[in-house]
């Protein structure tokens, strides 16, 4: 037996069903076809339910445990849980042990006859977690951009739904904090929206012509102004005075952090050009979850001041379309199609994640925020086996 083998490795083996033959035979010689190897169970039990599996011919359907040694069948004491009564098929390494199932033998098949060397090498090599996304080096990669997609935003539009219902259904009070959300880029996400939840939005709007008031509401709340590098500090203080007594508002305490930032990504320089669009583009908010196309994007940010390319992507791709999928959700309209095609007209994004997958060559931003949802969510934390992404041998040259 080869020791190195571990019982997560077999799992992700017989997940993905890398053996030499469509046909598998028992211990006892009695030929078994796989006809859906199952899904790996996250949650106590067998490893697999909901297999099917044609044993002698006959159609079984239930669970499939997998094991180094089938004697460790009675070493779990799955003999004594009830929980595998519906077992069909036992997967091992090495059959070490006849096992008895309700006194009859337990179908069992061993898997090391049917897997070759290299397969065994490159599982190990995949899920010895010491290299971040080993499998893109070893196997062909299908991905399943949809799927992806429709966790990610899914996902992007429970926070929205979150913010909306603790805003009692205020569509501008939310657009306004998800707009300081997306500004946070990741670390500063949380402060971003402790912010934006200290102000009422109709607060913006009465103050939106007076660049220097937004400043001194935005710099103020943040407890940043003296961080701001603004050239009339003193006058934005001054200011602030006056606008905390006359709004009766104080600033939260929020946790900034600066560390490990580029300089354009800190919170001082993202809260100015917050308040630039919100001065400049006092329509913005309103317009978000209005219908929109592609054209009409690139149009408003387009006006003073630009921003930059990238960062009107970003604000598209985590700001605009999140806002408007959820917006059109609770109105009954289904735009996820149109909306999601909308993505495929965005360049990949260029940030470290997405430099990740440089193998694979995003061509669009649909399909780089897919490759960020699996990093996140998969690759990171090292999920390969609940990972459903599909691996197949590489060809060789």
């Amino acid at each position: 037996m080869n020791d190195n083998i571990t019982e997560e490795q077999l799992q992700f083996i017989w997940k993905n069903q890398y053996k030499n033959s469509s046909k598998l035979i028992t211990t006892n010689n009695i030929e078994v076809v796989v006809l859906f190897q199952g899904e790996y169970n996250i949650h106590s039990g067998p490893d697999f339910i909901n297999a099917h599996i044609k044993i002698d011919n006959i159609d079984f359907w239930g669970s499939v445990e997998v094991h180094c040694k089938s004697s460790d069948w009675y070493k779990h004491n799955h003999d004594k849980d009830p929980a595998y009564n519906n077992v069909i098929l036992h997967v091992v390494f090495e059959n070490d042990q006849t096992v008895l199932f309700i006194e009859k033998y337990l179908p069992t098949v061993e898997l090391k006859n049917f897997v070759d060397d290299t397969i065994l090498h490159n599982v190990q090599y995949l899920m010895n977690k010491s290299e971040d996304i080993p499998c893109k080096k070893i196997f062909r990669l299908m991905i399943d951009y949809d799927k992806l997609i429709l966790h990610r935003f899914n996902r992007k539009t429970s926070l929205i739904l979150s913010i909306l219902s603790d805003n009692r259904g205020n569509w501008e009070n939310t657009s306004f904090q998800m707009l300081l959300y997306t500004f946070g880029f990741g670390v500063n996400c949380k402060g971003m929206l402790q912010l934006a939840r200290s102000i009422d939005y109709k607060i913006i709007q009465k103050n939106s012509q007076n660049i220097n008031v937004l400043y001194a509401i935005l710099f103020g709340q943040a407890n940043l102004i003296d961080k701001s590098e603004l050239s009339n500090i003193n006058e934005i203080k001054k200011e602030y005075k006056f606008i905390r007594i006359k709004y009766q508002i104080s600033p939260p305490n929020i946790n900034w952090h600066f560390s490990k930032l580029r300089p354009y990504n800190f919170p001082t320089v993202r809260i100015k050009q917050i308040c630039q669009i919100l001065h400049h583009k006092s329509c913005f908010l309103k317009w978000v979850i209005s219908p929109f196309s592609l054209n009409n994007y690139k149009a408003i940010f387009n006006t003073s001041p630009k921003l930059s390319r990238p960062m009107t992507d970003t604000l598209l791709i985590n700001f605009i379309i999140p806002l408007q999928l959820t917006y059109n959700k609770t109105h009954g309209i289904n735009s996820s199609d149109k909306i999601f095609n909308i993505l495929k007209n965005v360049n990949s994004e260029n940030n470290y994640i997405v430099r990740k997958w440089n193998e694979i060559n995003p061509h669009n931003s649909y399909e780089s925020q897919a490759l960020i949802e699996l990093y996140n969510n998969y690759c990171k934390s090292y999920k390969c086996l609940q990972c459903f992404v599909k691996l197949y041998k590489k060809i060789e040259k």
